[in-house]
């Protein structure tokens, strides 16, 4: 019951958990150490451990906390979630990091998000990326501004003490595809193909209210609506990893979430290839006048 209403992530969160988060963040491993205080969230929802022998000095309460959780595999063990429940994880330390982001966790441009930019989940992270809201500049290529950018946005990343606004996006956008498939938000992952209609929901809803009719069991592994929702007993290390095993999708499958392909080339290539294209046609109409010479001659 103790963990349950720690891990009541929304606004009927007690305050005592806001209280042990910090407790556990100042007892951890010797891995995490080097962690920085303001990446240290909530052990649950991260990839950092805490320290739980006698020796740690963590009062007993929270040991006991942990290790029952830990004897269970209490684990964040929900097999997908939709885009906003996956938004609302933190993102460093991240569950679902591949091993360049773990790198990126105590960098300094890391701090620069975190202190004047403020990203701390998978959410502020994409709002520094897309300029938060201000600087639709591009990041890359011959088109993307310096740092000297004029923009509203940027002047006030500047003030709050950011001195390279466009080096902080690109960390952004590197940062996040480093966060592996199941947990992206960006990756446009099928629908399970389970969800019930709103009309059977409806139906569902009507059963609950009046006790009359069926209730019909919704099959859907979609996980939506608040983190709380999503964590699971005895799971196992995979379900965390790897992505759910969906039905192939019937029909033509016209796949979404990529950018079109462009491709570009000089002038010099293009000349050439209309060079070779009027050398083909003039081909093939010297061997066209030749076939009709040879058919009037036989004549």
């Amino acid at each position: 019951m103790w963990a349950k209403r720690y891990l009541s992530l929304d606004a009927s969160r007690p305050a005592w958990a806001y209280a042990l988060d910090a407790i556990i963040a100042n007892h951890t491993t010797k891995s995490a150490k080097a962690a920085r205080p303001r990446t240290k969230i909530n052990v649950f929802l991260q990839d950092w451990n805490a320290n739980t022998t006698t020796r740690s000095g963590l009062p007993v309460y929270a040991r006991n906390l942990l290790n029952t959780a830990k004897k269970h595999n209490l684990s964040l063990g929900a097999i997908k979630m939709d885009k906003n429940l996956k938004r609302k994880l933190p993102l460093w330390y991240h569950l679902g990091a591949d091993k360049h982001l773990k790198k990126l966790n105590n960098t300094t441009i890391s701090d620069c998000l975190r202190e004047k930019h403020g990203v701390t989940t998978i959410a502020s992270l994409q709002r520094a990326l897309r300029g938060e809201g201000g600087c639709d500049a591009p990041i890359y290529g011959q088109e993307s501004v310096r740092d000297n950018c004029t923009c509203t946005t940027c002047q006030d990343l500047r003030g709050r003490g950011c001195k390279h606004p466009r080096r902080c996006r690109q960390a952004a956008d590197r940062l996040l595809h480093f966060i592996l498939p199941k947990w992206n938000p960006e990756d446009a992952t099928p629908g399970d193909g389970l969800t019930l209609t709103r009309r059977r929901k409806r139906r569902n809803q009507d059963m609950l209210e009046t006790s009359e009719g069926d209730f019909v069991f919704d099959p859907s592994v979609t996980e939506k609506g608040e983190l709380s929702e999503a964590f699971r007993v005895f799971v196992e290390e995979d379900t965390t990893r790897h992505p759910p095993a969906l039905r192939p999708a019937r029909g033509r499958v016209v796949h979404q979430g990529k950018p079109p392909v462009q491709l570009k080339t000089s002038s010099t290539v293009f000349n050439a290839l209309r060079a070779w294209k009027s050398a083909q046609e003039q081909m093939v109409s010297a061997q066209l006048a030749q076939d009709k010479s040879a058919t009037l001659k036989k004549r």
